[in-house]
């Protein structure tokens, strides 16, 4: 009797081992995709014509005391500018680090979502969803950049993997914090609870409480500490211009991949019916889910091949290991978005100038020559994105005559030339600002690179005279 209890035992130690050693297995494969990923995303940490510049500039200036909404216009809640700042106060303008908190955000939203999808679908669809979510094209084309959007799915996905763990407050507050990021958080707050209205309606009341305790909360006293300037930055600004298949998939659908496509759905009609303005970044919330329903029909096709399942595996492998390495590829030879004449640009401005010299100009582009040439920009104007004047937030004349009256010492003009003609970006995409620079400034200089059959131009204004 005793020999069997041992021999049970040892059967249970063994499978015990084996069930340890495979979920050890499949943590280092997530390690080593994530180490893949951040090794890809490190070949772009370089000078870039972003919104990133635009936002590191805003960290700079609040870890040096200063703060959204009163001493600059902020288009979305504070927490990433927040977070963006405590990095810069500890590391400085130090461009890699600043850089690298995109894709390692992106990496902890990924290992919940490995747990997650670990937990409840298995290891296949585990490893799978990873592979697809880390080398989508986007994902590594957006995340490569120090914008809010990736806090938002990082805190978005660790909210779901929460909610799905039946711990609703904690999920509801972390939810509360994604809109805190970016307010287009809103509809995959939206999505959680309509899954949880069909499938807990007591998790919902948790759920919802919480996220609305902290999100009001915030909101209420962000109102009492800015007043209007807040309301119009975050609520009035981003509002003025105003399913899947699971192919191959298991007849029984498991609750996350119920609340994957809930999500895809709710951000989908978010993008076609109600966003006046999309950037292309606010897609990267949707490839989380799309991952998760991804692997979940690969890993449901190659179950279904009986006969053949060896092949189907090695099949679906191979695709996927194409399509990561077509994503790698272009995103690795992709330049579109550098900024080679950077430093050549800000040294220009910086010995041209003095110190108490101002410059003015594209948001994508003068946020990081100010920093670089040590210069500040006019106004406090970090964020000079065009809607805000299509908006109908700001004047463009009254712009105008504050160039003039303050001598800003340099405008800064982007423009991408074709060979035809020129895209131009930032105030001068509207024709009175752009009249007013051909009109009453001097072109002192001009930069050019050449990009395939297109030319990244850059032009320097003298306004003073004017």
């Amino acid at each position: 009797m005793g020999t069997v209890i041992r021999g049970a035992d040892s059967t249970v130690s063994t499978v015990s081992n084996v069930g340890k050693l495979g979920n050890v297995s499949l943590w280092l494969v997530f390690a080593l995709l994530s180490l893949a990923f951040f090794a890809l995303e490190a070949t772009h940490f370089r000078y870039s014509v972003s919104d990133e510049n635009t936002y590191i500039y805003m960290a700079k200036a609040v870890s040096g005391g200063q703060l959204p909404y009163r001493d600059f216009f902020l288009a979305h809640p504070p927490l990433n500018i927040l977070f963006l700042a405590l990095v810069y106060a500890v590391f400085g303008f130090n461009l890699f680090v600043l850089k690298a908190t995109s894709p390692l955000l992106i990496i902890l939203a990924e290992a919940f979502m490995f747990k997650l999808v670990r937990d409840k679908a298995g290891g296949s669809e585990a490893v799978i969803a990873a592979a697809l979510f880390y080398f989508s094209y986007d994902v590594l084309r957006f995340s490569t950049f120090a914008t809010w959007i990736s806090l938002s799915v990082a805190l978005i996905v660790i909210s779901i993997f929460f909610a799905l763990n039946k711990r609703h407050i904690v999920a509801g507050v972390i939810m509360a914090a994604a809109c805190l990021t970016g307010l287009f958080s809103l509809f995959g707050a939206l999505a959680v609870m309509a899954y949880l209205f069909v499938a807990d309606r007591k998790g919902l009341v948790k759920f919802a409480a919480s996220f609305l305790a902290v999100f009001l909360a915030a909101n209420i006293v962000l109102l009492l500490l800015f007043k209007g300037s807040y309301f119009e930055s975050v609520y009035y600004y981003p509002l003025a211009g105003f399913a899947l298949l699971f192919l191959f998939a298991r007849s029984r659908l498991k609750h996350l991949f119920v609340l994957s496509g809930l999500m895809v759905a709710s951000y989908a009609f978010a993008l076609a019916f109600l966003l006046g303005k999309v950037f292309v970044y606010y897609f990267l919330p949707l490839i989380p889910c799309l991952a998760i329903i991804g692997a979940h029909g690969a890993s449901g096709m190659a179950e279904r091949a009986v006969n053949r399942r060896s092949q189907a595996v090695a099949f679906v492998a191979a695709a996927i290991m194409l399509s990561a390495a077509f994503s790698g590829y272009y995103f690795w030879s992709n330049s579109f978005q550098d900024f080679e004449g950077a430093e050549k640009i800000a040294d220009y401005i910086k010995f041209n100038s003095i110190p108490s010299d101002t410059i003015f100009g594209d948001d994508s582009i003068t946020p990081l020559l100010a920093m670089l040439s040590e210069r500040k920009i006019a106004f406090n104007m970090i964020d000079s994105n065009s809607l805000r004047w299509r908006s109908g937030l700001l004047n463009i004349n009254d712009t105008i005559a504050q160039i003039k009256q303050q001598r800003v010492r340099f405008v800064i003009e982007r423009r991408l030339n074709d060979g035809r003609g020129s895209f131009i970006y930032g105030p001068a995409y509207i024709d009175r600002f752009k009249a007013f620079l051909h009109s009453d400034c001097i072109t002192e200089a001009n930069f050019s690179t050449a990009w395939g059959r297109y030319y990244k131009e850059y032009y320097i204004y003298d306004c003073r005279s004017g």
